[in-house]
């Protein structure tokens, strides 16, 4: 089955700055069982609705999916008893459960239970994040087959449907999920719709009031000033608050605003629950308002046990995994926010595992032999964006080949990240299924760049630079200050492009909101930009921001396709990618893509962005050291254990 989805690999990281002194001396610590990592915020919730980075880690522990990616991106069985079974004409994808699964609770978990997740993937209501975007483009409908089957209904045919969608979405026991909403809706009852409504509406009014537009609102105006009556009504109607350690400052305060704000959410989400025409919405409209957050139940390597808000989060072993029992008796997630604090505790032994560190703790870390210290792209990666559109300078092709030309691209990116830079050539996850060895780069060359502008009609002037109709070949980029690798790359490109007429004006600027949407939104008023580009869980979705169908327009203003890019040969390539399910085609496909797209430039790739993460040696996978610059190191912590120290 074709389909992938992954961290990647990369290399160890370098020295930054001087390092402090090592530790020359562990204490001797007691035997300990349980994995204990270091996360450096508050997990933003224990359900599957929760966005944030650590949220998706305790996700990760806590609850099975029907299938789990791997490093090259490829979809593996977890709850799923193997590959789907496609139908001929792609629309019907057959998956069979294993067998005895069992959720912490100990009841079964069912065809009912996936049915139910699903059903709220494909509700209005979803509150998944982007995979719910993602089901509803991709599924009409669910239904079961039998006793342990299910199959998928899908709008078109769509080879990234396990990538994206079947190996993203938890399971959520549908019995506890109904007995907790109809806790809840008994609770609402006692204050009533009508009432809720009225505050929602209330407060909306009164925050964006013409009174709140001065120099100096009322306190009426100020979100925080209607915290007491949201959390005193929220309690009285049954819902769950969010915890305040979640809406910390960086000064251990508590952000009054943000914590508003979120329980306006929840209160719109409560009204939302109440209005709901069907259970699946309900269901759906009402998953961050549960009591099931506090005490979630999942079927995954581990069990919940505790949670000390700002604290700690304790799970312990699932005995009953139908995965075989974890390497350890559980894992501590331990909150430090200090990142110096957390590089220390793991130096000393107090915890095992970090899984995002600062670049500037990398040299200390690096200096001690007991633990093991790498880099990897951070899911995105910088891009120079050409604006192709008619009457733009870069609307001709032979002017961004000659501006990729003459630019030395690898030494600068070296010279510009200190050694740090990992150079793009595909715009997808080096270790995925789909990253085939890409074209070879020509070397900078000066004279091909002058000669491919004048081939096409570009003819120097006065002042040094290349003009055509009128046109010359001159654009601005705009920098942040503060990122200066960015600002090293674009200054020493700058240097190169006039040795071949071509100007890049580079402008240290903030990027004001007006500036940026400018830019990125339609009708995109720049000739160059510097992008960053998420990268996603398929192929389909890193090169599909260039099909025309996605291009900004008045009509779509916030697209993603800001330069304009319009190929039919691209469309037709990356049809083909997303609509079939043989991975050798798909590869097949996104390799003549990758091939095109150097040709034409209509982006530049240029580095991805790195984070870094450190293990300790006493971490063991398969017998061998826990290795953090492998393809997808950290996606089965569970199989990970414990030498002595």
């Amino acid at each position: 089955m074709g389909g992938c989805f992954s961290f990647d690999t990369a290399p160890t990281a370098t020295p930054i700055g001087s390092a402090l002194p090592p530790v020359t001396s562990r204490p001797t610590l007691p035997p300990r069982t349980s994995l204990r990592v270091a996360l450096d915020a508050e997990p933003g919730g224990l359900l599957p609705n929760a966005r944030d980075r650590n949220a998706r880690l305790v996700a990760g522990l806590l609850y099975s999916r029907l299938y789990r990616l791997d490093g090259a991106l490829r979809p593996q069985p977890d709850l799923a008893e193997g590959p789907p079974a496609v139908s001929s004409d792609g629309l019907r994808w057959q998956v069979t459960l294993r067998p005895g699964v069992t959720f912490h609770d100990g009841s079964p978990l069912t065809v009912t239970d996936v049915l139910g997740s699903y059903r709220m993937a494909i509700s209005p209501a979803c509150p998944f994040g982007e995979v719910c975007d993602r089901a509803r483009e991709q599924l009409s409908g669910v239904d079961q087959v039998g006793e342990r089957g299910l199959v998928f209904m899908l709008n078109r045919p769509s080879g990234a449907l396990g990538s994206t969608v079947l190996a993203q979405l938890e399971i959520l026991p549908t019995a506890a999920l109904r007995a907790s909403l109809e806790r809840l809706v008994a609770a609402t009852g006692a204050v009533g719709r009508d009432r809720l409504a009225e505050l929602a509406l209330r407060i909306e009014a009164a925050t964006n009031a013409e009174e709140c537009l001065v120099e100096a609102p009322p306190p009426s105006c100020d979100a925080a000033t209607y915290v007491p009556e949201l959390e005193a009504t929220l309690r009285l109607a049954g819902g769950a608050l969010p915890e305040q350690a979640r809406f910390l400052r960086a000064d251990g305060s508590v952000d009054r605003d943000a914590y508003a704000g979120a329980l306006a959410g929840l209160l719109d989400d409560l009204v939302a629950v109440l209005d709901a025409p069907a259970e699946d919405d309900r269901l759906a409209a009402a998953l961050p308002l549960l009591d099931l957050g506090r005490q979630p139940v999942g079927s995954g390597p581990f069990r919940f046990e505790r949670h000390v808000p700002g604290e700690s989060l304790t799970l312990a072993r699932n005995e009953a995994y139908f995965g075989g029992r974890a390497g350890t008796n559980g894992v501590e997630l331990v909150i430090m926010r200090d990142a110096a604090a957390a590089a220390t505790a793991l130096r000393t032994g107090d915890v095992d595992w970090l899984p995002r560190i600062r670049a500037d703790e990398v040299p200390r870390l690096e200096t001690d032999g007991g633990l093991r210290v790498a880099a990897q792209p951070a899911g995105r990666f910088l891009a120079i964006v050409f604006n192709v559109r008619a009457g733009r300078p870069y609307a001709d092709a032979a002017a961004r080949r000659a501006f990729a030309r003459c630019i030395d691209r690898p030494r600068i990116i070296d010279e510009a990240t200190g050694g740090r830079g990992r150079p793009v050539r595909l715009p997808t996850w080096p270790s995925s299924w789909a990253a085939q060895r890409p074209p070879d780069e020509p070397p900078r060359d000066v004279s091909a760049a002058r000669g491919l502008l004048e081939a096409a009609g570009w003819a120097r002037g006065a002042d040094g630079i290349y003009a055509r109709d009128g046109i010359r070949l001159s654009s601005r980029l705009a920098v942040r200050p503060t990122r200066g690798d960015q600002l090293a790359f674009a200054r020493a490109a700058a240097e190169q492009l006039a040795e071949c007429g071509i100007e890049l004006r580079v402008q240290e600027s903030e990027l004001s909101s007006s500036d940026l949407l400018r830019q990125l939104e339609y009708p995109n008023d720049f000739d160059t930009f510097l992008h960053a580009y998420g990268l996603g869980a398929d192929p389909s979705l890193d090169l599909g921001v260039l099909h025309s169908a996605r291009v900004t327009s008045e009509q779509k203003p916030g697209d993603a396709n800001i330069g304009g890019w319009a190929d039919p040969e691209t469309d037709r390539l990356l049809d083909a990618a997303a609509a079939s399910t043989d991975e050798g085609a798909r590869a097949d496909a996104y390799a003549r893509l990758v091939t095109r797209l150097a040709e034409l430039v209509p982006i530049l790739p240029l580095w991805y962005d790195l984070e870094y993460a450190a293990v300790s040696g006493r971490l063991r996978e398969a017998g061998e050291p826990v290795d953090p610059s492998r393809p997808g190191y950290g996606r089965a912590p569970e199989r990970w254990t414990l030498a002595a120290p």
